[in-house]
């Protein structure tokens, strides 16, 4: 499971790199830095097959000494109702809308401002995605919390086991939907400054990421927390990554003139 999750990864960062390269003339509010952002991806890429060949590969089963010390009463009470939660279609449905949040950049190609502007939009996407996924990895190596299905004795052993529990914190499917949810809000508020959708589309853009947590929950794959954080994090980057690319005012030059009595400012940008 955990190696179709990074060839999907990777197939979406291929997917909207090339659509964005594909745009022969870019119209934007937002600029590249070529040997920054390409260098970028490079880091994200070697991140990614770094985490997975030298941290996610390793993992190993639960033993049966760690699954019996699992005790739902250590775990904190915001948290701990997570460890009776099983719902196998709650967690399709988080599945849907987390493989659909790979499509929300590519709805710009739908509008010829977009399309005109898909060089830096699908960069800028897959930008957004490694950094999101590549922390979100980093940090569930590094941390290793056991998910909350571990814990409910109702759930099959073998799921119980597998080593992909110990992956909890914090949640991908949140972080990533969050990441694109924010991200294509952000990127269609600084194309449409003016436009009086943006207040459904940024409130598309908080339930989208919300909703997949709370099925990520009820599925017993995460903790509140672990989805609070997911939630947190993907919008920061969803967010950053868009406005630290918009393009700098230029320079405004000012200059007096004159005509007799008369004397006028002129401002030149």
């Amino acid at each position: 499971m955990m190696r179709k999750v990074q060839y999907v990864n990777a197939f979406f960062v291929c997917c909207v790199l090339c659509l964005g390269l594909g745009t022969i003339k870019a119209q934007s509010p937002y600029e590249l830095n070529w040997k920054k952002d390409l260098s970028l991806y490079g880091l994200g890429i070697v991140g990614q097959a770094t985490v997975y060949f030298t941290g996610v590969a390793n993992l190993n089963d639960l033993t049966d000494e760690e699954l019996e010390g699992l005790n739902p009463a250590r775990i904190n009470r915001f948290d701990r109702r997570a460890t009776s939660m099983y719902s196998l279609r709650a967690r399709s449905y988080s599945d849907v809308i987390f493989h659909s949040s790979y499509a929300f950049p590519l709805l710009f190609l739908l509008d010829k401002k977009g399309r005109k502007g898909f060089l830096e939009i699908g960069v800028l996407a897959g930008e957004t995605y490694l950094l999101t996924i590549t922390s979100t990895f980093i940090t569930k190596i590094a941390v290793q919390r056991i998910r909350p299905l571990a814990y409910n004795p109702d759930v099959p052993l073998d799921k119980r086991r597998s080593s992909g529990v110990r992956l909890s914190f914090f949640s991908g499917h949140t972080s990533s939907t969050s990441a694109l949810s924010f991200f294509s809000a952000k990127v269609f508020s600084d194309h449409y400054p003016d436009s009086e959708w943006k207040p459904v589309v940024w409130s598309a853009a908080a339930i989208l990421p919300a909703a997949t947590g709370w099925f990520r929950v009820k599925g017993g794959k995460h903790f509140p927390t672990d989805v609070i954080v997911g939630y947190a994090v993907g919008a920061l980057i969803g967010v950053a990554v868009p406005h630290f690319h918009l393009k700098k005012n230029k320079k405004v030059d000012l200059s007096l003139s004159g005509n007799g009595s008369t004397i006028g400012l002129t401002m030149n940008w």
